[in-house]
């Protein structure tokens, strides 16, 4: 029976002349709505007093990835992360303003700076 429709499909032609053979049924794709997109680093956030202070700007208002690559590029420009352990950053004195202790880790860093110095606007 297969091979009978299979056989047929070949010399049965459409009765309407825009549809073209073969093309009689064509499958449903559903458009699915766009999501939206939370990547980290491209939303807009405030920064605290401290935090603007410790960049010297005067801007309070930036994308949360410039404000990580400030605070990063501030900790590299004055070798503040541990030559011997990549994980540990030791703290100056306006970083210790601003995250309040001597030594941290990069990801309790981040964590502080999210909760305590980047709002959300």
């Amino acid at each position: 029976m297969f091979k009978m429709n299979k056989l047929l499909a070949k010399h049965i032609f459409s009765l309407d002349p825009m549809k073209e053979s073969g093309q009689a049924k064509k499958m449903k794709v559903e458009e699915k709505p766009p999501e939206e997109k939370t990547v980290t680093g491209y939303f807009t956030v405030v920064l605290s007093k401290k935090l603007a202070n410790l960049f010297g700007t005067v801007q309070r208002e930036m994308l949360l990835s410039e404000a990580l690559e400030l605070v990063w590029d501030y900790i590299k420009v004055n070798q503040l992360e541990d030559p011997l352990n990549s994980s540990v950053i030791h703290c100056d004195e306006k970083l210790q303003d601003v995250l309040g202790c001597e030594r941290i880790s990069p990801w309790e860093m981040q964590e502080i700076l999210s909760c305590q110095h980047l709002f959300k606007k």
